[in-house]
């Protein structure tokens, strides 16, 4: 399983991109890259920030706009009476808009960084490049938890929690079937298993389990199985 360095949270992303922003086109030449490589690398952290900070701001103006509406409908008259309208606080975007697939783009650009010979491990931890242990741990022990429902027509509906992770493989076993069998990839819960019965209009046992997909790998254990019984 690749290491992933980038945070999974926004807070934790900007940290990251401001910090690689400062520091990372001091040592762009040492790195191998030219300058429209490095150009488009800090164009896309630019861009990060600037994703993250507007997202923030909306958030924080719809919060206190909220308040003000709460005040000035029900409010006291001895209230605050002066409290400013909240104003568009958006932060201005970047000179270069970037295309799609930031997040991709970062991650190729840290996995060559990482292979340069120049980045010993100093660079590493300047440019925030080293997983942490507890990062490591929690994803290669991480165990998703699920649940089945089935419905009529032969369908199943799993419901998953997707946390910090990209998705979950599914395999199933049918009946009598003793080997497991992969089923689908899913990225957004809910998961329904459309296949019709081995044999038309009857019941049949149906068996679930789930794995995390974390970049594009399966990471951590195997969910505990999950059995039901279809409903034809």
């Amino acid at each position: 399983m690749s290491d992933t360095i980038i945070p999974r949270d926004d807070d934790g992303r900007k940290s990251w991109a401001e910090n690689m922003f400062a520091r990372f086109p001091l040592i762009a030449k040492d790195l191998g890259y030219k300058d429209d490589e490095r150009d488009a690398f800090v164009n896309d952290l630019k861009m990060l920030i600037y994703t993250i900070t507007a997202k923030q701001a909306v958030a924080e103006e719809s919060r206190a706009r909220v308040s003000y509406h709460n005040l000035m409908l029900n409010g006291t008259t001895d209230a605050a009476t002066s409290l400013a309208l909240p104003l568009d606080t958006q932060p201005e975007p970047p000179a270069v808009i970037v295309a799609p697939g930031i997040l991709p783009r970062l991650n190729q650009n840290v996995a060559r960084i990482k292979a340069h010979p120049f980045c010993n491990d100093a660079i590493k931890d300047q440019l925030r490049l080293k997983q942490t242990a507890t990062a490591k741990a929690n994803l290669t022990d991480a165990q998703p938890t699920f649940k089945a429902t089935p419905n009529t027509g032969s369908k199943v509906t799993l419901d998953w929690t997707r946390g910090k992770y990209d998705g979950i493989s599914i395999e199933s076993q049918r009946n009598d079937e003793t080997k497991w069998t992969f089923l689908d990839k899913d990225m957004k819960s809910p998961f329904i298993d459309t296949r019709p019965p081995i044999t038309a209009g009857q019941s049949e046992a149906r068996r679930y389990r789930i794995i995390y997909i974390f970049n594009d790998e399966t990471t951590g254990n195997w969910s505990d199985t999950i059995a039901v019984n279809t409903i034809p």
